[in-house]
């Protein structure tokens, strides 16, 4: 009987006969080669149930080989190139100083999130980096066993959010009281070690340094892809920053040779400075560049990489403040009228307002005059043009400048220079904040 004579009922019988045979040479060649690897093959649906207590009994029977063995010691990463470590130190001397670390959040790097931990008879030395900043800072500890192991910043950091002793060991096991921790660890060898050289002192009063920081740093950019605006100069006689649109310029003390410092480490250098017991270390120094700097406090450190580059010619910027118009006006009044104009710009990525000088104050408005906020100032004798400025620069101006009242003196054009800021009697000599104007 050919197929397309058959009916449904039978071609229904011969499907159902052909799987029947298929189903059996599979479990035939299931049952072998459970016979000879001695391990279960994927079966047809209806031996499931015997596939599993097959799967029962080989576990019963590892269970049985594993409670005959000795257990399996825990071993540490500092196996591999030092000795294990057990210290105990307290956790607000640890707290303390974590608060200075550089360690990175996420890195393709693993050991930059972590904390090398250096246990020694001075105590416990704790070092972050993010290979252009070593930050390094030693506590008093009690020593069990001297090693050294690199420990999760982050988890670190939890452990010791709270107060007490905390014991940390190198297997990456913590104790603060009751409470138990298992911290990721990594071998103290993979923590990446600054360059070996030779620091020598600095002729540069740290509390000088200091200050340069604050009044300028903010002027720098880091996100600049000009490393002359990333920067802040130390150069000798001045200090300085810039964007390209706005400058800082302070004046110190200091005859060595440039020290361009990054503007994102200003600030952990900064915390680090106003510590007590300050010293100044440079290494790899030349006629034009310092290239290590090194702050030294008590039982703390920190090293960073001074970035290349050259200078500029910055003092024509500065125009001759006789020939200009004086204008003194409460800093907090004008810091505070800007903020409030600021939610009206029509562009907030490049802002611009109009400071229309009038006779007794300043206007800060929009360019078409929509909005205005007014704050009293003592204004000369003549009229001034309007002046076009980012809110955003001459904010960032006047929250560096310290004191009640601020000196403006805008320029009679777009094309006639700047506006500068100093404090109030100033002397653009020592200190001066300038701003290039905008076209309105």
């Amino acid at each position: 009987m050919r197929w397309h004579r058959r009916s449904g009922v039978q071609r229904m019988r011969a499907y159902i006969h052909v799987r029947r045979v298929r189903w059996h040479r599979r479990d035939h060649r299931c049952r072998r080669s459970e016979r000879h690897r001695g391990r279960p093959q994927r079966c047809p649906r209806r031996h499931r149930l015997q596939r599993s207590e097959l799967d029962a009994r080989r576990r019963a029977k590892a269970d049985r080989s594993l409670s005959l063995r000795a257990p399996e010691r825990r071993r540490c990463p500092t196996e591999q190139g030092s000795h294990p470590m057990r210290v105990t130190a307290s956790a607000d001397h640890l707290a303390a100083a974590l608060k200075h670390s550089v360690a990175a959040r996420n890195s393709t790097m693993p050991v930059l999130t972590h904390v090398r931990l250096q246990a020694d008879d001075n105590g416990l030395q704790l070092q972050t980096s993010d290979t252009e900043i070593y930050v390094s800072h030693r506590i008093p500890a009690e020593v069990q066993q001297p090693g050294a192991i690199c420990m999760s910043e982050a988890k670190l950091k939890a452990v010791c959010a709270a107060t007490g002793d905390v014991n940390l060991d190198s297997d990456g096991r913590a104790i603060r009281g009751r409470s138990r921790f298992t911290i990721e660890t990594l071998p103290a060898d993979t923590f990446p070690a600054p360059e070996e050289s030779e620091f020598t002192p600095l002729d540069l009063d740290p509390a000088e340094l200091l200050a340069a920081i604050n009044a300028t740093s903010y002027a720098a950019d880091d996100g600049d892809v000009r490393p002359l605006c990333r920067v802040v100069h130390v150069e000798p006689g001045r200090a300085w920053g810039t964007n390209g649109h706005m400058l800082a310029r302070i004046a110190i003390s200091y005859n060595g040779p440039p020290i361009r410092i990054p503007e994102a480490q200003t600030r952990r250098l900064a915390a680090m400075l106003a510590l007590d017991g300050v010293k100044l270390l440079a290494s790899s120094v030349s006629s034009d560049r310092v290239g290590m700097l090194q702050v030294v406090a008590d039982g703390a450190s920190i090293v960073l990489r001074c970035l290349d580059g050259t200078g500029a010619t910055i003092d024509q910027l500065f125009p001759v403040l006789d020939k200009r118009p004086r204008v003194v006006v409460d800093r907090k009044e004008l810091s505070n009228a800007l903020r409030r104009l600021r939610p009206f710009l029509p562009t907030p990525k490049s802002p611009l307002a109009a400071l229309q000088f009038g006779e007794d104050g300043i206007s800060a408005a929009l360019p078409d005059g929509s909005t205005t906020e007014f704050v009293a100032a003592d204004m000369p004798a003549k009229a001034l043009p309007t002046v076009g400025v980012n809110p955003d620069y001459l904010l960032m101006i006047l929250s560096a400048l310290d004191g009640e009242k601020v000196e403006l003196y805008p320029p009679a054009g777009v094309n006639d220079g700047p506006i500068v800021v100093l404090p109030e009697n100033g002397d653009i000599e020592v200190l001066a904040h300038v701003v290039m104007p905008c076209r309105i």
